[in-house]
């Protein structure tokens, strides 16, 4: 009995190994879907890593703000002090004059 021209045989024949590396279609296709995977995997790392980057330089950034308003501060004082010394000294200046003459 020979089973050559019935359809069993044909199916057998429709699911051999193909030229692309020897792999069926279903292998094909499975290898194919892991390296999809593979990349999406990359780019979600990626993205991730990009907005850690994105939160601490903003951290970073927040942090020196906060240093220029200390930083203004302590300059709005001094020179509050240098304002108040300099009327000092005018005003001894004018009653030094006033007296000289």
């Amino acid at each position: 009995m020979s089973t050559q021209g019935t359809s069993v045989s044909s199916e057998q024949r429709g699911y051999g190994r193909s030229p692309i590396l020897g792999l069926t279609m279903a292998e094909s296709m499975l290898l194919l879907v892991f390296c999809l995977l593979l990349a999406a995997g990359a780019i979600i790392a990626r993205e991730r890593s990009t907005s850690e980057h994105i939160k601490a330089d903003k951290l970073a950034v927040e942090d020196e703000l906060q240093k220029l308003k200390v930083s203004n501060a302590l300059l709005a004082e001094k020179l509050e002090v240098f304002r108040k010394t300099v009327a000092g000294v005018l005003a001894l200046t004018a009653r030094w004059v006033g007296a000289a003459n």
